[in-house]
């Protein structure tokens, strides 16, 4: 629940003060009245009309031990320190100065402004400087704006033009932003809002709890983004905040003040009210499936339903057996003589043959044994089904690679709304190979495999991207891939691909015919090479993207009924997020569940129902709305 805590008018008790739910905020001294606001992580700082500043609030790092004698024109706070812009120009901070965040005092600026650790200023011909975990802004553009995002350090700006630009880390998808022009701009923890020139507010970056969502046809003043909310000041001065049950004060306001899961307004006459927005909607339940019975797996990567009833499960070990309630497992497919499982290889993917009536077969992607002096390679083969049980004697091998290192197989036949098989494959930890068109190493590939014989296993059909490229393989259906593990078609037959990082960034992609992914030059959003050739690389943006403070190997993914939305997650953290298209919001990605085990893929039933496949443990079944 929000709770609102009315700073100003008496002095409250300590005690009452926890009871209020902001952490050691107590009420501003007297005099309270203020023409501006900095608001921390426990801490806020008021400017008054005369230029001196006070701070009440949380005190553990020295952030509200202003120096005596100073007067200032602007304050900013960030999680553990504070800071004010001087009447001559140079900046003033106190409090944790660890990562020596506290900078700029030697130099004139015009505009100040603080991350969790970090710490912008723009002098007064609008060039940009940084201090503290970020990345410097870039040379050249020029700012009337700036705000410092949280976490691992990034920061945005107006130009004098009002188009939004980013800089720093990329990993809440922060910087895929939209057009403008925009006359305003706030940037918190993980996400940034903009005003337009009509009112309406856009936000853009990670969405866990609908701070991305503005109310639609609303009309603001101002908008301000806090760590895990936003609001906007509307023209009457009313404050409306979203994310979960916005309990806002009544006006009016003059203006709005957000930080860590706080927003502080000022009155006409400069008195203050501040409000926590600790408000959340109820995460997705997550819980054992009843038809596979409390029955542990090793290593699940592939569930589907079975043809005459039943879900089938494909195993990395080599096998895939079918589970339906009240009756034992059934084993349909064995290969697990067949099967390396050395470092990431095994059995990884498994789709039946769409028209299976007609066609009964299956499709395997997997890495063979090697024997008799042979390499290890990565095989897709077709498999006949007779009986609801396949026939691996039978097995015709449609496309064989040499598998040089044990990582990155990739792994995911997919059948597209238009009859053709799509495979994603890994680069063999051969990043060169990925962008090189004669490899098929880091490509999705998309094949005819209608009428396969031994000696003409597939087609190329007649409209595939590369196909007049010089000595590409005609197979490519997009490249610059690193290990796109799983894929999947939504209801608009659009493809969508969850590749994983290196060591910075995870990636989720709509897929075009030869769309170039970036790989190696670019991993998710983050150029690894000189700025130069990532901008004339001509890559297709990812349309979400995280770092390794929210796991570290992405693990797309299906849609959920009834309405859309694609769901992923993370192999180490368990995290589960939903992506949407918001219109005017652009992506929003919001984490919607949380599986204490590591994730290995998802799954659907014949009726849509969403499965959760983990390491050493159940078949979990995600709890989707009713429509």
């Amino acid at each position: 629940m929000t709770r609102t805590l009315w700073i100003a008018a008496v002095l409250l008790a300590p005690t009452l003060l926890l009871a209020a739910c902001i952490t050691g905020a107590a009420p501003a001294p007297s005099p309270w009245a203020f023409t501006q606001l900095a608001v921390g992580e426990d801490h806020v700082c008021g400017l008054r009309a005369d230029g001196t500043a006070v701070c009440w609030g949380r005190n553990d790092e020295g952030q509200l031990d202003v120096p005596e004698g100073m007067r200032f024109r602007q304050l900013t706070a960030g999680r553990h320190f504070s800071c004010g812009l001087r009447l001559e120009g140079t900046l003033a901070c106190w409090g944790r100065d660890a990562a020596d965040w506290l900078g700029g005092e030697s130099g004139t600026w015009a505009m100040v402004s603080a991350g969790s650790d970090q710490l912008c200023a723009l002098d007064a011909e609008g060039a940009a400087a940084c201090w503290g975990s970020i990345d410097p802004p870039p040379e050249g553009p020029r700012y009337t704006v700036i705000g410092v995002g949280g976490g691992r350090g990034w920061g945005c700006g107006l130009t004098f033009n009002g188009e939004l630009d980013c800089w720093g880390s990329n990993d809440r998808s922060q910087a895929i932003w939209r057009d403008g022009p925009f006359t305003a701009l706030s940037v918190g923890f993980q996400h940034l809002c903009a005003l337009r020139p009509d009112g309406s507010a856009f936000c853009q970056g990670i969405d866990y709890y609908g701070q991305l969502l503005p109310p639609p046809d609303a009309s603001f003043t101002q908008v301000t983004a806090g760590s895990e909310h936003s609001c906007g000041l509307t023209a009457a001065g009313r404050p409306v905040c979203w994310s979960g049950e916005d309990t806002s004060p009544d006006g009016p306001f003059t203006a709005l003040f957000s930080g860590w899961r706080r927003t502080c307004g000022l009155r006409p006459g400069g008195e203050t009210a501040c409000w926590e927005i600790i408000g959340r909607p109820p995460r997705l339940q997550v819980a054992p499936a009843p038809a596979f019975e409390g029955k542990t797996f090793d290593q699940p990567v592939e569930l589907f339903p079975w043809p005459g009833g039943g879900l089938a499960i494909t195993e990395r070990r080599g096998a895939i057996t079918v589970h339906a309630p009240g009756t034992p497992p059934r084993l349909v497919l064995d290969l697990t003589a067949r099967t390396s499982l050395d470092g990431e290889q095994g059995l990884l993917s498994a789709a039946l043959d769409p028209e299976f009536d007609a066609f009964p077969y299956l499709y395997v992607w997997y890495n063979t044994q090697p024997g008799d002096g042979s390499e290890v390679t990565v095989r897709l083969s077709r498999i006949p089904v007779a009986d609801g049980v396949a026939i691996p004697d039978r097995e015709l091998r449609i496309l064989e690679l040499p598998q040089l290192t044990a990582f990155h197989s990739g792994g995911a036949i997919r059948f597209g709304p238009d009859g053709m098989l799509y495979l994603g494959i890994g680069d063999d930890f051969r990043s060169h190979d990925a962008p090189d068109p004669e490899s098929l190493r880091g490509k999705i590939i998309r094949i005819d495999v209608r009428g396969a014989t031994a000696e003409a296993p597939y087609r190329v059909p007649d409209d595939n991207p590369l196909l007049a490229t010089p000595k590409a393989r005609p197979e490519i259906w997009a490249f610059g891939l690193r290990n796109p593990w799983r894929m999947n078609f939504d209801a608009e037959g659009r493809l969508w691909v969850a590749d994983v990082g290196h060591g910075h960034e995870e990636e989720v992609s709509l897929v075009t015919p030869g769309a170039n992914l970036g790989w190696p030059l670019l991993e998710g959003a983050r150029c690894r090479g000189e700025q130069r050739a990532c901008d004339a690389l001509g890559a297709t943006p990812p349309v979400a993207t995280y770092g390794r403070d929210l796991g570290c190997a992405i693990i797309g993914g299906v849609h959920a009924p009834p309405n859309g939305g694609y769901l992923f997650g993370d192999f180490c953290s368990g995290r589960i997020w939903r992506l949407e298209e918001g219109g005017e919001t652009g992506w929003s990605m919001r984490e919607i569940a949380r599986v204490d085990r590591r994730l290995l893929a998802f799954g659907h039933g014949a009726e849509g129902e969403v499965y959760l496949l983990t390491v050493g443990g159940p078949i979990l079944r995600l709890e989707l709305p009713s429509p």
